[in-house]
């Protein structure tokens, strides 16, 4: 079980890192396996395919087992994290599809990854939504070692607002495809943060955390799997907070304790009622999105009353609530 403080984190930083998940001899198992169904020798660099491949495609059988029975404490914490077992969508499996670093980059100085133009991306070949079910939770486990220039993962924790913002502005909904070419999420990111750790280790990150590869110049493989845990049904924002709290999920709780809660409560009601056009009432939050993801705080607070000034206005049109009576009144 995640403890309260593994929760906070995933709530404050959008992953938390898991180690010991599975041994270093299952992990060791794996990928000799993996390596002998393709034809590759770790320690001949003749045989390596590519500096950096996805490994199924070099290979003829793969090894797959469910989620459950590869480390049930892995499971135990994802079904914490997307509110229980019964909302995942089966079959939830892992196996030695791997996606592999040889050396990618090492005939080059080392260049920082947020610093570099393009590779940056979000995972799925879907037209995606803040509560598509096809993406629940990202899952990315290290089946080596892996340390600093050794060919890590990096993610950008801080590309979560910034996606967020995109989906409010898009109710049509964006692929991945769109998030990093023309809305070009990674050149609003400041943080890099490599996934590091033994083999075993497991980083589980909210479903669209920017990531891309890094130079690996210990020219050391690195074997890494990842995928997304897809969702029975989408996450609902319309529910009552006592639904909420039971969900367990912090983090949705989260979103919907800020500023853009009421936003996506409005939006996700209105969308399954049909009953206004979201597309023009997320146009008008525009400006205080905006602000509010460059940090502006003092002009988010000037709009933020602007808005509730016309909501005030709106209701009592709504309602044809008469003017309180002025003491000429009495």
């Amino acid at each position: 079980m995640l403890t309260t403080q593994q929760i906070q984190s995933f709530v404050d930083h959008n992953y938390i890192v898991l180690e010991d998940c599975f041994s270093a001899e299952t992990a060791q198992e794996w990928v000799e396996n993996a390596c002998q169904q393709s034809g590759i020798d770790l320690t001949d660099a003749c045989t390596w395919p590519q500096p950096h491949c996805f490994l199924g495609q070099h290979m003829t059988e793969r090894k797959e087992l469910a989620l459950s029975q590869f480390s049930p404490k892995l499971w135990t914490a994802v079904c914490q994290l997307v509110g229980g077992e019964e909302r995942i969508q089966p079959p939830l499996t892992v196996n030695e599809a791997f996606v592999v670093n040889f050396s990618l980059g090492s005939d080059q100085p080392w260049a920082e990854p947020i610093k570099r133009q393009g590779g940056w991306h979000v995972d799925g070949d879907f037209n995606q939504f803040i509560d598509s079910p096809e993406a629940g939770l990202f899952i990315l486990m290290l089946f080596t070692d892996v340390q600093p220039h050794g060919g890590a993962t990096y993610i950008a924790p801080d590309s979560i607002a910034h996606i967020l913002g995109h989906f409010l502005h898009h109710p049509q909904g964006l692929s991945a495809y769109h998030l990093r070419t023309s809305h070009n999420v990674a050149q609003q990111c400041n943080v890099g943060t490599p996934a590091l750790g033994k083999a075993g280790t497991v980083y589980l990150m909210y479903p669209q955390m920017l990531h891309t590869t890094s130079q690996n110049l210990l020219r050391k493989p690195r074997f890494i799997r990842n995928g997304q845990v897809r969702l029975k049904s989408p996450m609902r924002f319309d529910r009552s907070r006592s639904i909420w709290q039971a969900s367990g999920n912090a983090y949705l709780l989260k979103i919907l304790d800020s500023v853009f809660g009421a936003i996506f409560i409005m939006a996700d009601r209105d969308k399954a009622r049909r009953s206004r056009d979201v597309a023009l009432d997320l146009q008008y939050h525009r400006d205080l999105i905006d602000l509010v993801l460059s940090g502006k705080t003092e002009q988010a607070s000037e709009e933020m009353d602007r808005h509730l000034t016309r909501s005030l206005q709106n209701s009592l049109n709504t309602f044809q609530v008469p003017e309180p009576p002025t003491d000429l009144d009495k």
